[in-house]
């Protein structure tokens, strides 16, 4: 299964200062509550009101719309997805039209010792990574330029 694990940098800091006391030779951080990669990216439509494509017609259209785009703002939001083309391309899999690309290229963590280890991420205190967060992420990338702003017609 595909899996989101990404943790707020608040709550990193607080688990990271848990860890202090710990004896463990190894502990991961991330997020205890995992979520799907369909999950979050069901989250990015509603919010971007996009549609949901295959992951390998996602990579056909970042590859060409640098190209067939006229629009400055839409070409300086694609560089970004270009810059990681070479990533996107390697997680390509015919038989596979939604790759489990962060299994790829994340190993599997045991949470074990740093749930023992951390009150932060063993006692709930940390939320699933939910609606509101994809907004966020968003707002904040609009703001910096990373992706076009909403515009009215």
């Amino acid at each position: 299964m595909q899996y989101v694990a990404w943790l707020p940098v608040d709550a990193a800091a607080a688990a990271l200062v848990d860890f202090i006391d710990s004896s463990e030779k190894v502990l991961h951080l991330r997020h205890p509550l995992p979520v799907t990669w369909p999950d979050v990216f069901n989250h990015f439509a509603s919010v971007l009101n996009l549609p949901l494509v295959p992951y390998t017609d996602w990579v056909t259209r970042l590859e060409h719309g640098l190209v067939a785009s006229n629009d400055v703002s839409a070409t300086r939001g694609l560089e970004h997805g270009l810059r990681l083309l070479d990533i996107f391309r390697l997680l390509i899999d015919p038989n596979e039209p939604r790759p489990d690309f962060m299994g790829k290229l994340v190993p599997h963590m045991d949470m074990t010792h740093a749930l023992e280890a951390s009150a932060t991420l063993r006692d709930n205190k940390v939320t699933e990574i939910g609606l509101e967060d994809v907004r966020r992420w968003v707002d904040y990338w609009r703001r910096e330029g990373f992706i076009p702003p909403v515009t009215v017609a």
